[in-house]
């Protein structure tokens, strides 16, 4: 749900409180990969650095296979 309630942000041009949502459900479910790759997305769509975020959740959650893909898009 914070996702989508995050993507209907996004369209509502709101970028902040839509990563203000993603923030709160990374904080809540720490070793969940579905709202990092969510911020990770956000910074694509923002034009930020997405490879911070990406580095950040492998700090955070260790080797996982779902950022390596992630990653895979930046090569």
């Amino acid at each position: 749900v914070p996702i989508l309630r995050a993507d209907l942000l996004i369209a509502r041009k709101q970028p902040d409180r839509a990563r203000a949502v993603l923030e709160k459900a990374r904080d809540a479910h720490p070793t969940n990969v579905e709202p990092w790759l969510a911020l990770v997305g956000l910074a694509e769509r923002l034009n930020q650095d997405a490879l911070a975020t990406l580095d950040a959740a492998d700090r955070a959650l260790g080797n996982r296979l779902e950022l390596h893909m992630a990653r895979a898009r930046y090569w």
